[in-house]
């Protein structure tokens, strides 16, 4: 038997019915309860009431009951027992309880009469009055008094539409004749469409002018560092008095060209920012 296990502390219960030789499936929120039934497609819920409240209780057995059969395990006065009883809920275990007689609940389940027999005498529990809730409340508490306001309205302003009221019957329009587009609502269209146009060709220029920035600083950082390596390449074959072949003479003179290229276009920059 697949039993689907809900409490706030599943183990113990899973161990028993693991021991017992019967499938047990733990889960511990009973907001995503109907999930796992559709998922494990278990025989029974065993529903502890101390499992983890994401929604109300007597949500969860209500549609838990309306798919598979459910085993309560509560206190005895609790109210959540009679709301499961009048869902058609017959199996209840009530605390404290140990796990064999929660298997023998599930392996045997209860008649009506038993289930008549559990619950005969209980009530839901009165709803507090007003004198108990403020009881309740913490003393810090400040209650504000409600504070209605009025507006009067002249006849004048009655008489003349405002732009609430125009929107209303434009809507109402829009509704009734699909091809009614007013001038106002296609003037406010096109101007949102064209902030939108802009706003995002403004996102994309600053993007492309960020990337282009980023690959010319790369560019010139690789020719600046080759250009140096020319530099002192030449150096070391005067030095050492070799006599570099033709193509690495070409080799060293295109480096030299586009490192002088790159530090005379710096310098220009750089004297136009200073002002010369």
């Amino acid at each position: 038997m697949r039993v689907l296990i809900l409490a706030r502390d599943p183990s113990a219960l899973c161990t028993y019915f693991a021991e017992a030789g019967e499938e047990a499936i733990t889960w511990q929120s009973n907001d995503m309860l109907t999930i796992a039934i559709d998922r494990y497609v278990p025989d029974a819920v065993v529903y502890c009431e101390d499992a983890e409240e994401i929604i109300e209780h007597t949500d969860a057995v209500r549609e838990a009951a309306r798919a598979v059969r459910v085993v309560l395990v509560a206190a005895r006065k609790s109210p959540l027992v009679p709301y499961a009883a009048a869902l058609g809920v017959k199996d209840f275990v009530f605390t404290p309880a140990e796990p064999a007689a929660v298997l023998e609940r599930v392996r045997n389940p209860a008649s009506y009469d038993d289930a008549a027999a559990a619950v005969i005498g209980m009530t839901l529990s009165e709803p507090e009055t007003a004198a108990q809730e403020e009881k309740k409340r913490p003393r810090w508490t400040i209650r504000l008094p409600e504070i209605r306001v009025e507006k009067k309205q002249t006849e004048q302003q009655l008489e003349q539409p405002t732009e609430e009221t125009e929107t209303e019957e434009n809507e109402g329009l829009s509704k009734k004749y699909p091809d009614f587009y007013t001038p106002r609502k296609r003037i406010s269209d096109f101007a949102a469409s064209a902030s939108r146009f802009m706003r995002e060709l403004a996102r994309g220029s600053y993007y492309a002018f960020t990337f282009l920035c980023w690959a010319a600083a790369w560019l010139a950082g690789i020719f600046i560092g080759l250009g140096i390596f020319a530099y002192g390449l030449e150096g070391v074959l005067k030095v050492l008095e070799v006599e570099p072949s033709y193509d690495c003479k070409m080799f060293i003179e295109t480096l030299k060209v586009g490192f002088d290229f790159i530090m005379s276009f710096a310098g220009m920059i750089i004297k136009r920012l200073m002002g010369g």
